[in-house]
This record gives C-alpha cells, structure tokens and sequence, in this order.
C-alpha cells in the first residue's frame, strides 16, 4: 500500500502575524514598565518631600519650645550665629541663607533637634533636623501707643524671635525650611 505523500508547506500568514503580535505585546509591557517606575520614582519623592516637611516643623515646634526659655539680655545672640543665636542679618541675604553664617550640615552655629529639649529622635529622615533662632528688633510703636494709662508698672519689653527650621527627608536630595516668628 502507498502512502500519499503530504506536502508539508507553510501556507497563509499565521506565523507573521503571531511575531508582530507578540511584538506589539511587548512593547506594551515596555511601556507599561516604564509608567510603573516613573510612578514609583514621583511617589518616592512626594514621601521624601513630605516627610523633610514633617521633620522640619518638628524641628520648627523644637526651636519655639526653645525660644520660651531664652531672654535676650542674658542670652548671647550674635551676629555670626554662635550657637544657633542670631542676631538679624545687616545685609539683604537673610541669616538663614548666607552660608558663611549658618552651615546647615554641621550643628556648630545651629541646634540640632532634641538638643535643647527632650525629644525622641526622628525616624526614617537621614538626619535630624536643625534650627536657628533670630533675635528680631522690636517694631516701632504706632501713634498712641507710646502712652501708657493705668495702675503699675507700664513699661513692657516685647522679644520677637524668628525660627527657622531646616529638614530632610529619606535622602538629602529632599530639603524643606520652614520659619516661624515667635513673641514673647
């Protein structure tokens, strides 16, 4: 008996059409992937950024517990920023900004968080955040406000202070500053 002979030939497009489909399949994973991690890599820093803004007031909230305690006349606030006390810039750029007064990565004219108060270091930031505190002159008395009326004593110093709060997040590509004035 006699077999026919089969003529095994590819006939029609099958094979083409299943590549360019698993191509186009691919290069849809690719982009996907792609989205995936820029989405990652946004949300990682938003965390970043937000938690710099948390450790920063906190370090805000730290300065103000701070200046409660301080009195300028017995305090040495000074122009160079000794200690993390400033006495208010006599140029344009503001004491927090002007590097050759406040080093923001070294706590020598700074305070570190908890270094003046009792506080549990901060988690998950790279490193706890600093503050500065500026003496700031008083404001001048408006019209009839110089007059005093009443029993006692009416001669009354107001102290302002202005803190300012410097964190990080995760990494040190994430900073925030944050400044509050405080009158006592």
């Amino acid at each position: 008996m006699k077999h026919p002979s089969c003529n095994l030939k590819q006939q029609g497009a099958v094979l083409a059409v299943s590549l360019i489909f698993l191509l186009v399949l691919t290069l849809l994973g690719i982009a996907g992937m792609q989205s995936t991690i820029m989405e990652e890599k946004m949300s990682g820093n938003m965390r970043d950024k937000a938690l710099a803004f948390q450790a920063s007031e906190s370090g805000l909230i730290n300065g103000e517990t701070h200046s409660q305690t301080l009195l300028s006349s017995t305090s040495p606030f000074l122009a160079n920023c000794t200690g993390g006390l400033c006495l208010p810039s006599t140029t344009s750029t503001p004491i927090w900004s002007d590097a050759t007064k406040v080093n923001w990565g070294t706590a020598t004219n700074t305070f570190a968080y908890g270094s003046t108060i009792t506080a549990t270091n901060l988690g998950l930031i790279s490193s706890q955040p600093q503050y500065v505190v500026e003496l700031l002159p008083e404001p001048p008395k408006g019209v009839g406000q110089s007059l005093a009326t009443g029993k006692g004593n009416s001669i009354s110093t107001v102290e302002i202070f202005r803190v300012t709060s410097r964190g990080l997040g995760g990494s040190a590509n994430a900073p925030v500053m944050v400044q509050s004035v405080y009158k006592k």
